[in-house]
């Protein structure tokens, strides 16, 4: 039988003090989305019984009770920084708490008038994050989720982060058990449009439409002998945890003459290549500059974009040196 995908009206974020410790959520909590959220089904952990038990004569030794369910979400929300300086204590990028959960570590630059954020890959302990979901006029909480993403800049549209979250599902309750999670959120500001950035491969200037990069994440459940069951669900369930990502980028600049740039020469030789885009935005703490210091091109395919030839350029993002976590650096500045 094919998933459900539930419509989410309203989502709301804060990360765990505690991992796997549900959060109180609150107003200032949502995030904002460009179109409803989704949820698939909750799926069950394990069955109880997957396997199933020997008999002896008519007794039959009991199923286990189940482990849990899991939830995914996803959502797509205008990649926004912030209003006001950052001060590494309470004013951060609108996605903060996102991007901690994707297990990306976050610098906080406080020299006045030079404030910023920059985010890098990271092997920190698991963060994770409570999800309060509106749906019909109950709230559905996911705990201990962890992130996964692919941020979008596509020239003329407003900068995107497009996310999925895994966590364990917690049952719902009616939207008044809750703090009230209604407000006025008039006064949030909006992504940058993608306009107006320096695009540059390799001190390159390519003219592409669309640049995107992925983060990659493989998140996979963590059973534990240890654990007790968390909230409503989960026991023998650890969380959920990153142990490989591999951060992948995709843009279509029309194609140059080979003399002018060789795209296809750097395919074929998997030469590594620093990328640069933005910033994006002109509003302080609302820019964003993305860099990489070794992407290598694993697919180049000519084509066509309205009468223009173009080549599509994907591959994959490395750290600098094996083992610095610096594979890119997303900056809000």
């Amino acid at each position: 039988m094919a998933k459900r995908r539930w419509l989410v009206q309203a989502v709301y974020v804060e990360k765990e003090g505690t991992y796997l410790t549900p959060e109180t959520l609150e107003a200032a909590d949502a995030v904002r989305l460009v179109e409803p959220a989704t949820m698939s089904d909750p799926e069950p952990l394990d069955d109880g019984n997957r396997e199933g038990w020997p008999h002896d004569g008519a007794i039959a030794l009991p199923d286990l009770p189940p482990l849990g369910l899991k939830a995914t979400v996803s959502g797509r929300t205008p990649l926004v920084g912030a209003d006001t300086a950052y001060d590494d204590s309470s004013v951060y990028p609108a996605v903060h708490d996102l991007m901690l959960a994707s297990q990306c570590t976050a610098t906080v630059d406080t020299t006045p008038s030079s404030e910023s954020v920059i985010y890098k890959p990271g092997t920190q302990d698991t963060v994770g994050i409570t999800l309060g979901l509106v749906i019909d006029g109950q709230i559905h909480k996911v705990i201990g989720a962890v992130v996964d993403w692919t941020i979008v800049l596509e020239f003329g549209r407003r900068a995107i982060l497009e996310w999925t979250a895994t966590g364990l599902y917690e049952a719902p309750t009616d939207s008044g058990a809750e703090a009230s999670l209604t407000g006025d959120y008039s006064a949030w500001i909006n992504a940058s449009v993608v306009k107006n950035a320096a695009f540059t491969w390799n001190s390159y200037s390519a003219l592409a439409s669309r640049f995107s990069f992925s983060l990659g994440n493989n998140i996979v459940m963590l059973p534990s002998v240890n654990q007790d069951e968390v909230g409503d669900e989960g026991g023998g369930i650890a969380g959920f945890g990153v142990p490989t990502r591999a951060p992948t980028f995709e843009f279509d600049p029309e194609s140059p003459l080979v003399s002018t740039y060789d795209f296809y020469g750097d395919r074929d030789a998997r030469t590594e290549r620093a990328l640069s885009f933005g910033p994006v935005g002109a509003t302080q703490y609302n820019m964003i500059t993305v860099t990489a210091p070794a992407a290598v091109i694993r697919q180049a395919t000519p084509g066509d974009r309205d009468g223009w030839k173009i080549v599509t350029v994907s591959g994959a993002l490395f750290d600098s040196t094996i083992g610095n976590d610096d594979a890119f650096e997303l900056k809000f500045s």
